[in-house]
């Protein structure tokens, strides 16, 4: 008997399977079964942890940035989900600040109610854009963004792209990025694989060198963006 299986991927979260005139049905179906669990586990949602303490906050702070023991400047998709653990002995909250955040989240109580280690708040994303936070009692020393991204914009899944290069790649100390349709306006984002945005800046020529020495070894994803297109690709430090 002929067997015929047509597969269609809508998104990489969506899976259609069509089949006609199977003898073998049981064994088509598990093979869609298994490719589903292979397609969900790129669709997977993470779990990014913040310590709460004194001077959790963004490396670009003027006054703290050089003591931040955490930069508390995140990004993440759509469905992950931003744990904040307490640490050291200081009484803390977390509240979402009105009217920078589009999401409103934060430890019960009022602003004056606080908590001390070991105590742990999160909170899951759902909708994209930016979301200040930050302890009240302690404005100026614990505070902090996370941006919000549609779902898959972080995927390993975009990495199709090839009109710009990275090199060396894997690197120890530097890297090039050559960028063939450079615009005034392009941009270069990088990501650790927690979603953590560890350079943001413009891309001012068609070659552009970085300095990569004080990253910590492992895995990023840089994204290069202009006003008609966001490109990324996986680059490893060494």
């Amino acid at each position: 008997m002929k067997v015929n299986v047509n597969f269609v991927i809508t998104s990489v979260k969506e899976f259609k399977l069509n089949i006609t005139n199977s003898k073998n049905m049981k064994r088509v179906l598990l093979l869609a079964i298994c490719f589903l669990t292979v397609t969900f586990g790129f669709s997977q949602t993470e779990t990014i942890t913040i310590p709460w303490d004194f001077f959790v906050v963004p490396r670009d702070d003027p006054n703290f940035g050089d003591q931040s023991i955490y930069d508390s400047e995140i990004t993440i998709e759509v469905g992950d989900t931003v744990e904040w653990v307490w640490e050291g002995g200081g009484f803390h909250n977390l509240k979402s600040v009105e009217g920078q955040s589009m999401e409103t989240f934060g430890t019960p109580g009022d602003t004056n109610s606080t908590f001390t280690a070991p105590y742990t708040y999160s909170y899951t994303f759902t909708v994209p854009g930016d979301n200040s936070f930050q302890c009240t009692p302690h404005l100026t020393l614990m505070y902090g963004v996370v941006t919000v991204v549609p779902e898959g914009t972080l995927s390993v899944s975009n990495f199709d792209v090839n009109n710009f290069s990275i090199s060396p790649n894997p690197a120890k100390n530097y890297f090039t990025l050559d960028v063939e349709n450079f615009t005034e306006n392009s941009t270069i984002e990088v990501y650790d694989v927690l979603g953590k945005k560890v350079l943001s800046s413009k891309v001012s020529a068609m070659s552009t060198t970085f300095d990569v020495s004080n990253w910590n070894s492992g895995l990023y994803i840089i994204k290069v963006s202009s006003e008609s297109s966001v490109l990324m690709k996986r680059f490893v430090k060494q």
